[in-house]
């Protein structure tokens, strides 16, 4: 769905080539951790953070794998998780 006007877009793209590259991916960071913690919102509490994490990848990415990839990432993640705690 694209709901801007072309004129509103043009501007609001200008002031973002405005700011430097470093001010840019602060933003993207910062909206991709706004949109975590939303989608986190809305998970049963109690999950451990690699629960958290796979079901982050499945709500943000799961429609662009196939089931096969999409089971070999989750247990990545797993793994890369649990290596992290021990």
């Amino acid at each position: 769905m694209k709901d801007t006007p072309e004129r509103i877009e043009k501007i609001y793209n200008n002031m973002l080539l405005q700011q430097t590259p470093e001010k840019r991916m602060e933003m993207v960071c910062s909206m991709f951790d706004f949109a975590c913690s939303i989608a986190e919102s809305s998970f049963p509490k109690g999950l451990s953070d690699t629960e958290k994490k796979q079901r982050l990848f499945l709500r943000f990415y799961g429609n662009d794998f196939d089931d096969e990839t999409k089971n070999k990432i989750l247990r990545r993640i797993g793994q890369r998780n649990n290596a992290i705690t021990q």
